[in-house]
């Protein structure tokens, strides 16, 4: 036990039973032990330091994992959580954090750039891909159970990985059906397409993370989506032309995304037959995924037979068809953009007719009082 009677020490201010030892970066009070020092002055020293470092820490921040990891410590910190404690601990929403900290994170928040989702089929090497004639990838893959190492590339920027080709080879079409298949069977395909590509832009590529939201969008955005689930036969309501293809995309998607959106999703559709049968099997087997995810069994057969259909399609055929999407996808584009210079010139004639009307009925307000003060006088 030390002793107060050592000439020259100081004392903790904080418990005034042990000789000091530490000093306060803000203050200056000297202390004997980090409690004592987190006890001084309240707290007060210690929250303010915790800020000025938190502020510190915020300058000049990228938006990657360390630097996401260190505001998490600094927020734990602040609220007097260690990182192993917070491991264990239930997560808590905003009403669990300071004000203070909650406005620090919004400022810190709006000057992080985040770049946007580049979806998989954008990739620069998209039109390369090859698969093998039953569908399956051209490279063998050293460990089976090992799905995430295939040599299938990335997207630049924060894109998504490309869907895994089939492990096993694809059953042939005349296997699935007895007949031919029907002309308008294309559109179908572009149109389920079309869902896909709504549902994986409005989840940014993680549908995983919510495969019953997933499947509500493409739903919404696809009539081939929505009769699957539906486990309905009819081709009644479903598109026999690209016109009728792009029209009930439209529609659809002006209903429940934004009709702005539609052109971007069109050229999505035309992007995925473009690059060719490699990159629609993908596709299709990775809505079939999705289905499958929903234990909706009918539509998951639905999205493999479309697989099987665009694996054996030919190049010639597939580019044709991107060509009507990609004019679809352009009138499209114009029609809003015509939509919008007509909106934007009523708006104009509207402006204008208000203020000659206002100019007129204030030269009419004017020539009545200088009437009636005319009047006046003479009376």
């Amino acid at each position: 036990m030390e002793t107060l009677s050592n000439a020259g020490a100081s004392v903790c201010t904080s418990c005034a039973r042990r000789f000091a030892k530490y000093t306060c970066p803000r203050c200056r009070a000297r202390t004997c032990s980090l409690a004592c020092y987190r006890n001084h002055a309240d707290g007060a020293c210690r929250t303010q330091f915790e800020d000025d470092a938190l502020s510190h820490a915020m300058q000049g921040v990228k938006s990657d994992a360390e630097a996401r990891g260190e505001m998490a410590r600094i927020l734990l910190r602040q609220r007097g959580v260690s990182v192993r404690d917070a491991r264990h601990e239930e997560p808590s929403g905003w009403e669990d954090v300071r004000t203070d900290d909650v406005d620090d994170v919004r400022r810190w928040a709006a000057h992080v750039h985040v770049e946007p989702w580049n979806p998989w089929w954008n990739a620069q090497d998209a039109p390369r891909w090859r698969l093998r004639a039953r569908g399956t990838s051209v490279v063998e893959e050293v460990d089976d159970e090992d799905e995430e190492d295939d040599g299938w590339n990335d997207v630049d920027g924060r894109g998504g990985r490309a869907p895994h080709p089939p492990k096993r080879s694809l059953p042939q079409l005349h296997a699935m059906r007895s007949g031919p298949c029907a002309v308008e069977l294309r559109w179908h395909v572009a149109d389920a397409c079309f869902g896909y590509c709504a549902t994986m832009r409005q989840h940014n590529g993680e549908w995983e993370a919510d495969p019953r939201s997933a499947m509500d969008v493409a739903i919404q955005c696809s009539s081939v989506w929505d009769a699957a689930s539906r486990r309905t036969k009819e081709a009644r309501d479903l598109p026999a032309s690209a016109y009728e293809m792009a029209a009930s995309c439209s529609t659809r998607g002006a209903r429940n995304i934004a009709r702005g959106a539609v052109p971007t999703l069109l050229r999505d559709v035309e992007r995925i037959w473009r690059c060719g049968r490699a990159t629609l099997v993908l596709a299709m087997r990775d809505a079939g995924r999705i289905c499958a995810s929903c234990k909706d069994k009918p539509s998951a057969m639905k999205m493999l037979f479309f697989c099987v259909w665009a694996n054996e399609q030919e190049e010639a055929s597939l580019q044709s068809t991107a060509d009507s999407i990609q004019q679809q996808a352009e009138a499209m584009a114009k029609a809003i953009e015509d939509e919008i210079d007509t909106t934007h010139a009523m708006s104009q004639l509207k402006l204008e007719t208000k203020g000659r009307m206002g100019k007129d009925e204030a030269q009419h307000t004017r020539a009545l009082r200088s009437t009636t003060v005319a009047s006046t006088q003479e009376h």
